[in-house]
């Protein structure tokens, strides 16, 4: 199955790795992606019986400063050694920019356009209840 396309853009897809690692794989292509012998989960954003009020992504555009703030979870997602946002991801029209974050971290970023870019959309990774995204 190839990665869906944004106005002509290819995007990602995102496969779990023995429940631990997270795998891109970027383009059209389709992937039949085994790790030791085991077949890669693909993740699909916003599936886990979770409270999206602390995963799904909210972000903000200031066009005026070229930049996207984006806190996850409307109510802030805990970032512990057990429970924590693993990245933050934005989807621009021009490509890609992650922010790996650690416990101390809070589970928010912000992230700076080149001039002429957009976002397109946001992706956070939790360790415990996967991928969840939201457009901008």
């Amino acid at each position: 199955m190839g990665a869906s396309a944004i106005g002509g853009l290819f995007m990602s897809k995102f496969y779990l790795a023995h429940n631990a690692h997270v795998v891109e794989v970027y383009g059209d292509e389709a992937h039949e992606l085994t790790c030791c012998g085991t077949e890669l989960k693909e993740l699909t954003p916003n599936t886990v019986d979770a409270a999206h009020e602390k995963h799904v992504p909210v972000a903000t555009y200031d066009a005026a400063k070229n930049e996207v703030h984006v806190s996850v979870g409307s109510v802030a997602h805990p970032m512990t050694d057990a429970h924590l946002i693993d990245w933050v991801l934005l989807v621009t029209k021009r490509g890609e920019q992650r922010v790996d974050l650690t416990p101390s971290d809070a589970p928010e970023v912000t992230f700076r356009l080149a001039d002429g870019d957009a976002p397109v959309k946001v992706l956070a990774y939790c360790n415990l209840h996967g991928l969840w995204q939201t457009a901008i």
